[in-house]
């Protein structure tokens, strides 16, 4: 008799962890679309985009979360998406490194067509406006949120990285 009422606690300890289980899987998967309907509201407001492509909300998703990640897509995929939606969600600044100043032109003009303000921080501005732009980098509040550099600028522009050494140094 003793084992049955042993077998009995056994069974319902068993049939409570499931239920605690189920439970938290049904609240992982409200928030996982909470989430996602979060997201693809942001993706709505600011690029005027219905859904994502594939794989965009997972690499979205990831880098919201902090982790590292190397994406590879091949151009025209929407590749923009996965770091400017981040960008524009989280606090702080992001830097785009790219070789080519006609992208950084075409990104910058793209999202200024948005009314999303990005600049570019490469050779061809002006001491003037690469002074602003360094100020602008050091101050806790900024009206733009997403910088574009060239892999010159980040390794020889000693004020460039002057600026990036106060920020995160």
């Amino acid at each position: 008799r003793l084992v049955g009422s042993e077998m009995c606690i056994r069974d319902s300890t068993i049939y409570f962890t499931f239920l605690i289980i189920k439970n938290l899987r049904y609240i992982y998967e409200r928030e996982v679309i909470f989430i996602r309907m979060k997201l693809k509201k942001s993706l709505k407001q600011f690029f005027g985009f219905d859904d994502f492509r594939d794989p965009q909300y997972k690499v979205v998703k990831y880098a919201l979360r902090g982790f590292d990640e190397l994406v590879v897509l091949p151009t025209g995929s929407g590749k923009s998406i996965c770091y400017q939606l981040p960008a524009l969600l989280q606090g702080g600044i992001t830097i785009i490194i790219s070789p080519l100043k006609s992208l950084i032109k075409d990104q910058i003009t793209n999202l200024d067509a948005l009314g999303i303000k990005a600049l570019g921080f490469y050779g061809e501005i002006g001491i003037n406006e690469r002074r602003k732009i360094l100020r602008d980098l050091l101050l806790s509040e900024r009206d733009f949120k997403i910088l574009y550099t060239t892999p010159e600028t980040i390794t020889r522009n000693v004020d460039f990285v002057d600026t990036m050494n106060t920020i995160y140094g």
